[in-house]
């Protein structure tokens, strides 16, 4: 990982004591070391400088519908991914209701994996019911 300086940017996280402040940020290998007011560059350093930055803690999105398995045509797990982390979220919610659904523990491993070094956490969820025709209980343990 890179060492990154981050100038004059507004914080947005109502538990920090920064909330609401614009501040220099100075992040070493992923980690944030110092924030604070008109921060030194270091040597070896990218530099990111803009007028309107903002740095909130990662979002999840509590409901996505990635069409893998089954559609991928419209969108994988690993483009819809892609898209999340482009638009700042750390984690994201996926419904059960693909083209076969999430309704047994193969498919819930499987969405997991497919995305499993990305940098985003997924959390699929699975149907309550096979083939979500509301007939059968799903094998919501073995999903657990």
């Amino acid at each position: 990982m890179s060492k990154i300086h981050i100038k004059n940017a507004k914080i947005i996280d109502p538990n920090s004591d920064h909330h609401n402040k614009k501040r220099d940020v100075y992040i070493d290998n992923g980690i944030i070391k110092t924030i604070g007011n008109d921060l030194s560059t270091p040597k070896q350093v990218v530099v990111i400088d803009d007028s309107n930055l903002h740095l909130c803690p990662g979002l999840f999105d509590f409901s996505v519908n990635f069409a893998e398995p089954g559609d991928e045509q419209k969108e994988t797990l690993l483009s819809g991914c892609k898209s999340a982390i482009s638009g700042g979220f750390t984690g994201v919610g996926v419904q059960p209701t693909s083209t076969p659904p999430r309704d047994n523990k193969s498919a819930i491993n499987y969405c997991i994996n497919a995305v499993n070094d990305l940098g985003v956490k997924i959390v699929p969820y699975g149907a309550l019911s096979k083939e979500l025709a509301g007939e059968q209980l799903a094998e919501m343990y073995d999903m657990y």
